[in-house]
């Protein structure tokens, strides 16, 4: 990155890594990934709090409970990911990588896309807590890891 920008030798761009240009755009997205979520949980527990809200149903139950169904998709396909060992992916070392990400990426848009066109409609379901494909990735998921399962 400080080579494209010809700061390699400048202080103190000199004293931190210079990174590809990938790896750093990479770095960026994460940190803005990292605010959003955090961004979005304080105005959850903020709508939470304040009485004045448009929707009354929050006090009745607790949205941030609501923000579990993220992690489950999360928690398949970490499992999946962690065949034959957590710490050495047969996936990741090979060319399934990028079509695993792109469907996990899929699945997590069509997770959002849920969630705002219930939010925008109005509809009854206000934040869309299942989806089917879940099912089929845990079942991907248990495919991979049933030799380390049964101790094979």
């Amino acid at each position: 990155m400080w080579t494209l920008l010809g700061l390699e030798n400048v202080f103190p761009f000199n004293r931190i890594p210079n990174l590809p240009l990938n790896e750093t755009l990479m770095c960026f997205a994460a940190c803005g990934l990292v605010a959003n979520i955090v961004h979005a949980c304080l105005n959850v527990y903020a709508s939470r709090v304040d009485p004045t809200t448009i929707r009354s149903h929050t006090r009745e139950t607790n949205p941030l409970g609501l923000l579990l169904p993220f992690l489950l998709p999360v928690a398949i396909q970490v499992a999946w990911l962690s065949h034959p060992t957590f710490n050495h992916s047969a996936i990741v070392y090979s060319a399934l990588f990028v079509p695993f990400l792109c469907a996990w990426g899929i699945q997590s848009a069509h997770q959002v896309g849920r969630m705002i066109l219930a939010h925008v409609t109005l509809g009854s379901e206000v934040f869309p807590c299942w989806d089917w494909i879940w099912l089929w990735n845990a079942i991907g998921a248990l495919d991979a890891n049933l030799p380390r399962l049964l101790g094979r």
